[in-house]
């Protein structure tokens, strides 16, 4: 059995290859397709890690989770994750069929955006830059475990003595500063606030939003410049927020609290080696779920956890009894063993659901819903609105995935989608919403010489614009 797993390791480089060369065949490869997001985050988690986990014997997280799984539930969870791969890319591909296509968004639609993307970075950026001062008091204190309370009995961290709608406002900081820079077309000084807010939102601890607005900041870089892939310049970004993801994880204390309160942070971190952290741990964490369900459950979720999506916007200090997590649970994974900081993965959660057929449920599910938001988007004309709205809700993928849960999909769209929403009401407001993508300006209208001009003509006059943009 053992040389039975080794050998899978290798079938799973062998079936990413496969769906990796379909997709690219399809010819809608692009950095603006789902497709390309689950295949990087299998790739890394399932196909890359596993070998390193396996042959340096990674048992740290299996300690933490308080169990040691068989060769058996390893070998399932390797035939579960590649399942999970072939099914997300053939069901992206079906539901998200549209040819990939970056329209014209000229100067002159970019500048009757601007004041209402002032308006809105002014109306919902004060209390979210408020929400993000208040969580860096609280953490440089050391209040946050006041604030949030880990429930020992479900794993959940719950809010306990205020309104987390408040808290998490900081959230739509993550897309307000891409909105800046993008209508501002990536000067070197409409940057800066993007760069602020990753600094900032490092210093919490927590990391997803700060990878959510660098993926959001990467694509509205690659649509304004024309490119369906990753340049040197978005290349260097990605990497250097890879950098800070690993340096806040693995110290897990932010340098406001060295700053404020004397403490040192991480003082007794000992170093990982590649890819050993809790970050990464999609596979232990799945090997549990194989471990516990349904053999020791002696069933399935049944995806009963989706009722939490009808649960979860009613704060809790206006319902003293609010279920903690989903309102019914079957049973409780904290009986039998100890996964605390663990998260599911898409076909995790699947197999959570519904074992074999819940991760084809369940990855058929998130395609459906990433693949039609890309059909929407690349077979209607496209505005600054759909440019950023689109990008918005594809950058929850990241997370969405790693999670599997489609509460994660929710609780992100609620602030990451919000302000572009917010930014077409004041453009309704404006009367800049409504006109036609296609319309040309009068004569004399600002950006009327740019449309003039043939498609090479623009792009020829954008790349000079890039050249001295600062990046």
């Amino acid at each position: 059995m053992t040389a039975l797993y080794e050998i899978l390791l290798y079938v799973s480089i062998g079936v990413f290859a496969m769906m990796a060369a379909i997709y690219v065949r399809s010819g809608r490869a692009s950095m603006f397709h789902p497709v390309t997001v689950y295949l990087a985050f299998h790739f890394v988690t399932f196909v890359v890690r596993p070998p390193f986990a396996y042959y340096l014997q990674y048992n740290d997280m299996y300690d933490a989770f308080n169990f040691h799984p068989t060769i058996e539930e390893k070998i399932i969870v390797v035939l579960a994750t590649n399942l999970g791969v072939v099914t997300f890319v053939l069901a992206g591909l079906w539901f998200g069929r549209a040819q990939t296509r970056l329209g014209e968004v000229s100067d002159w639609q970019l500048n009757r955006y601007l004041k209402p993307v002032l308006v809105t970075c002014v109306v919902l950026g004060i209390p979210a830059a408020w929400s993000l001062w208040t969580v860096l008091g609280m953490t440089s204190l050391g209040m946050t475990e006041s604030q949030y309370q880990l429930d020992y009995a479900t794993g959940v961290t719950i809010n306990t003595t205020s309104n987390g709608y408040l808290l998490e406002a900081q959230l739509m900081l993550a897309t307000l500063v891409g909105m800046f820079a993008y209508v501002f077309r990536f000067r070197w000084w409409s940057i800066l606030p993007f760069v602020a807010f990753v600094i900032l939102r490092a210093g919490t601890g927590g990391r997803g939003p700060f990878i959510a607005a660098t993926f959001f900041f990467i694509l509205l870089y690659l649509y304004h410049s024309r490119q369906r892939w990753l340049t040197a310049t978005t290349v260097a970004l990605g990497g250097l927020a890879l950098v800070l993801f690993r340096l806040v994880g693995d110290y897990r204390l932010s340098g406001f609290q060295e700053l404020f309160a004397g403490k040192t942070a991480g003082e007794n971190v000992e170093r990982l080696r590649f890819l050993e952290s809790m970050d990464w741990a999609n596979l232990e964490f799945f090997e549990y779920l194989v471990h516990v369900v349904p053999k020791r459950t002696e069933t399935y979720g049944y995806f009963v956890s989706v009722l939490q999506l009808f649960t979860e916007p009613i704060p809790r200090v206006l319902w003293e009894d609010k279920p903690i997590g989903a309102p019914i649970k079957l049973f409780n994974l904290f009986d039998y063993g100890t996964p605390y900081g663990g998260t599911y993965s898409l076909p995790g959660a699947g197999w959570l659901e519904l074992g074999w057929v819940g991760i084809v449920i369940l990855c058929v599910v998130f395609a459906w819903l990433y693949g039609k938001a890309y059909n929407r988007f690349m077979d209607r004309p496209q505005s600054p609105y759909t440019v950023m709205l689109y990008c918005a809700f594809l950058a929850t993928l990241i997370v969405a995935v790693r999670d599997g849960l489609l509460i994660t999909v929710a609780r992100q769209a609620l602030f990451y989608v919000a302000p572009v929403f917010a930014m077409q009401l004041f453009a309704i407001a404006y009367g800049v919403a409504g006109r036609p993508a296609t319309d040309e300006p009068e004569a004399g209208t600002p950006g009327a010489e740019t449309l003039a001009t043939s498609p090479q003509e623009r792009r020829k006059l954008r790349a000079a614009e890039f050249s001295g943009s600062g990046l």
